[in-house]
């Protein structure tokens, strides 16, 4: 790749809008990250929740993990989280964790096993 096609692309990322453009009934919205609970992957597609609904992001949720950054955190192969959103940590039988978000339905995200040491401490509870 030659220099000047990387100096382009760098300046590009540096311009560049920090939103997650997202799909509801046919309209693309541009969702502030702050606004987002958690993403999850399910059926080949990426979907965000944030307070006011579900809507299908056209990224991969590895994708979607490197765009959003801190404080979003893969708690799961198939779930990317707001740590910041997180009201509780269940503890459930053979050392898994569910984390309850900060939002209207109490939403229960599943921790991954080989992730639970990781939210622990990311959370200060380790």
């Amino acid at each position: 790749m030659s220099q000047g096609l990387i100096a382009l692309q760098e300046l590009l990322q540096q311009k560049k809008i920090q939103k997650i453009p997202a799909e509801k009934t046919g309209r693309h919205i541009l969702l502030d990250p702050s606004e987002v609970l958690y993403a999850t992957a399910r059926g080949g597609d990426t979907y965000v929740r944030t307070g006011t609904g579900e809507y299908l992001v056209r990224l991969t949720l590895q994708d979607l993990e490197t765009r959003l950054g801190h404080p979003f955190y893969r708690v799961h192969k198939g779930y990317i989280v707001n740590l910041q959103l997180v009201r509780e940590v269940i503890p459930w039988f053979q050392g898994n964790y569910f984390l309850v978000l900060k939002d209207g339905q109490s939403s229960q995200i599943p921790v991954g096993r080989n992730k639970v040491k990781e939210v622990r401490e990311l959370l200060g509870l380790a």
